[in-house]
């Protein structure tokens, strides 16, 4: 193999490697842009009792966005996954989901934000008497989207910018 070769074998091997990296950091649902839920405050969740979660689904965290199907997932420590779709408001990227715990207890819960794929809200802790209380989990893992999705894009556009400087190179070199 001589060396423009073996260079292009590498070329195509990284970019091979980059694009299955990308796939897997950045999900298929994230093919169109990412997307953060930004909750309205909690009212107050009680046991047993229906709650209406509001909130609003924003693209690339700053456009309002209809999503499509949307829903809430929630998961007690037995494991059971209860599920509750969420109705779209009036106005552009709102929803409500009314959602019920069914016992006192932590659950973490997830919202599935359409075609964007889901968002991890953290946990919210249900006490019979008072209010719950969640942890901030979801703020850190809308970053965390934000920047998967960035790195999986500038990686493959720097891939593409290598092969075609390799391609332009070898043009010169057959030119001459």
């Amino acid at each position: 193999m001589n060396c423009m070769n073996r260079r292009l074998f590498v070329l195509l091997v990284a970019a091979l490697a980059a694009l299955l990296c990308s796939t897997s950091v950045v999900p298929v649902s994230h093919a169109g842009g990412w997307a953060v839920t930004s909750l309205d405050p909690l009212p107050t969740i009680s046991p047993g009792e229906p709650a209406a979660i509001e909130f609003t689904i924003l693209q690339h965290g700053r456009t309002p966005v209809m999503a499509g199907e949307v829903t809430i997932d929630i998961r007690g420590d037995g494991g059971e996954l209860l599920t509750f779709a969420a109705e779209p408001g009036v106005a552009e990227g709102r929803y409500t989901a009314t959602v019920t715990f069914p016992e006192s207890g932590e659950f973490s819960w997830t919202v599935n934000q359409g075609w964007f794929g889901p968002q991890e809200l953290g946990t919210v802790r249900v006490v019979d008497g008072s209010s719950a209380t969640t942890s901030d989990a979801g703020r850190s893992s809308t970053w965390r989207a934000g920047i998967r999705y960035s790195l999986g894009t500038a990686s493959i556009g720097l891939i593409t910018l290598g092969a075609l400087e390799h391609f332009r190179s070898r043009r010169r070199l057959v030119a001459a």
